[in-house]
C-alpha cells in the first residue's frame, strides 16, 4: 500500500504551503484515485481540518460534514452535472465546524464538458477556506480550462507507481500467456475472468466490513454499498483492459524491432520477445483492436451488472 513516505518531498511541500498560509484552492492529484491519489488527498484533508480521533473516524467513513465526496455514476461512468451543482452548493455554504470545507472529485477525468462548465465558477471564485481536490490517473483527459486553474501534484513523476495486488497478478498472467492458438487464448480469457471474480470478492469483503448492524437492516444503505462495489469493479475492468492493450502494443513494438525505450513494460522484455515470436503482426493488431473496442463499450452506458466474461475477452485473442 502507498504511504506518504513514498512522496516525502511532495508532502513536505504541501505542509510548508499550509504553514505559510499559501495553499492553493484547487489541486489535481495525479495518481490512482483508490490508491496513492486517494491516500494523499486524505492526508491533505486531515492536515487542513486538524482532525481529532472522532473526526478521523468520520473521514474514514466519508461522513465528515465539511468534506464532500463525489465520483462517477455506476452506469454512465461519468460525473454528472447534477453532482457538480450539488458540490458547488455545498462549497458555497458555511462550514459546519467553523473551519475548512473540502470538495473531493474522484476520477476527475470523467467530468464531461457540461459538468466541467458547471464546476468552473466554484473553481474560479472559491469561498474562503475552501479546498478542492481532483483525483485522476489521467489528468491529460481533463479540459484545459480545469487543468489551468489547479495546481498539479504528480505523484509518480520519476518513480514507479505502487502496484495494486490485482495488477501484479495480471502482469504474471500476461507474462505466462501463449499466443500459438485459440485454445491458449481461451485459457487466458478464463484466467482474466477468474481475476475479476477475485477482485469483486475482495471489494465485497472490504465494503462488507464497513457495514454496521444498523446499516445491514437498511435497504438504502445496502444498495449504496452494492453500487460502490460495482463502481469499483467497473473501474478496475477498464484498468485491466488498458494494461492488456499496452502489453500487446509492447509485443508489437518488439515484433517490429523498435527501440526498447518505447516499451510500457520494459522490465518484461524477455516475455514480450517470446510472444512476439509466436504471433503475427496481423494477429497482434486484431488483439489490440479487440481490447480497444471492449474498452470503449465499458465506458459507455451499459448496465452496471454486466460482467466482462471469457467470451468477451476471447474476441481479441482469436487468430
Amino acid at each position: 500500500m502507498p504511504s506518504l513516505l513514498d512522496y516525502t518531498a511532495l508532502w513536505e511541500g504541501v505542509q510548508h504551503s499550509f504553514a505559510q498560509q499559501r495553499m492553493a484552492h484547487a489541486y489535481i492529484i495525479a495518481g490512482p484515485p483508490r490508491g496513492a491519489a486517494g491516500m494523499f488527498a486524505e492526508a491533505m484533508i486531515k492536515l487542513v481540518l486538524g482532525v481529532n480521533e472522532q473526526a478521523v473516524r468520520r473521514l474514514d467513513a466519508k461522513s465528515h460534514p465539511d468534506v464532500f465526496w463525489i465520483e462517477p455514476e455506476s452506469k454512465s461512468r461519468m460525473i454528472t452535472v447534477e453532482k457538480m451543482r450539488a458540490l458547488n452548493a455545498r462549497m458555497g455554504q458555511t462550514s459546519m465546524e467553523g473551519g475548512w470545507k473540502v470538495g473531493v472529485i474522484a476520477f476527475a477525468d470523467r467530468l464531461n464538458e457540461q459538468s466541467s462548465n458547471a464546476f468552473l465558477k466554484t473553481l474560479e471564485e472559491p469561498a474562503g477556506q475552501t479546498l478542492l481536490l481532483l483525483l485522476t490517473d489521467e489528468p491529460h483527459q481533463m479540459l484545459p480550462t480545469i487543468r489551468s486553474r489547479c495546481q498539479l501534484i504528480q505523484l509518480h513523476a520519476g518513480k514507479e507507481a505502487p502496484k495494486e495486488e490485482w495488477r501484479t497478478i495480471l502482469i504474471a498472467l500476461l507474462r505466462e500467456q501463449h499466443m500459438r492458438d485459440i485454445m491458449h487464448g481461451l485459457a487466458f480469457a478464463d484466467q482474466i475472468r477468474g481475476l475479476l471474480d477475485l477482485i469483486k470478492k475482495s471489494f465485497s469483503d472490504e465494503e462488507g466490513a464497513e457495514i454496521t448492524e444498523e446499516a445491514e437492516n437498511d435497504p438504502a444503505g445496502k444498495k449504496e454499498v452494492e453500487a460502490r462495489i460495482q463502481s469499483r469493479l467497473l473501474e478496475v475492468r477498464q484498468q485491466i483492459l488498458t494494461d492488456i492493450a499496452w502489453w500487446y502494443r509492447d509485443v508489437l513494438i518488439v515484433k517490429y524491432g523498435l527501440e526498447q525505450e518505447a516499451l510500457h513494460f520494459p522490465e518484461e522484455y524477455d516475455a514480450l520477445a517470446r510472444q512476439a515470436g509466436e504471433a503475427s503482426i496481423s494477429a497482434l493488431l486484431r488483439r489490440i483492436d479487440g481490447v480497444e473496442t471492449m474498452h470503449a463499450r465499458l465506458k459507455g452506458n451499459i448496465p452496471a451488472a454486466t460482467v466482462l466474461d471469457a467470451a468477451s475477452l476471447s474476441s481479441f485473442v482469436r487468430r
